[in-house]
């Protein structure tokens, strides 16, 4: 938000960057997460919505959580990257069919949920994007 001096894009990237190349972080599904999460949100604030998108797959993939993917979605779909919300909300739905009974077991709430709240966001954001106030 400009509030951080010389603190740009550039040096959060390098921080994030050395996080992720620690072992001890490797290691960890959910911190490789919530370090793609945190670097996807800077990009997308910055208007960077395509490295976004490739930061937030990157989130998916390192923990499969379905919430946060739901989550980045919306995010994506708040700046207009409609396209690129829609394609997590596939590979996020894709992963959630594909996935092993035990980690279904694992989730916090029922695969059907997620499924419901996948469409539900699905049809909202292709609402969204025909809408006339975004110029279509």
């Amino acid at each position: 938000e400009g509030t951080c001096g010389d603190l740009d894009v550039t040096h959060v990237e390098r921080l994030i960057g050395a996080a992720l190349a620690h072992p001890g972080v490797k290691a960890r599904g959910s911190m490789v997460e919530q370090l793609h999460f945190a670097h996807g949100t800077m990009l997308l604030r910055a208007g960077q919505e395509d490295r976004a998108f490739r930061s937030f797959l990157e989130a998916e993939r390192a923990a499969r959580n379905f919430e946060g993917a739901i989550r980045m979605a919306g995010l994506l779909a708040s700046a207009n990257a409609h396209d690129h919300a829609l394609l997590l909300l596939d590979r996020a739905e894709r992963d959630l069919q594909n996935s092993a009974p035990g980690l279904r077991a694992r989730l916090r709430r029922a695969a059907v949920d997620y499924h419901a709240e996948i469409a539900r966001l699905r049809r909202q954001i292709r609402a969204e994007s025909r809408s006339p106030a975004d110029g279509a």
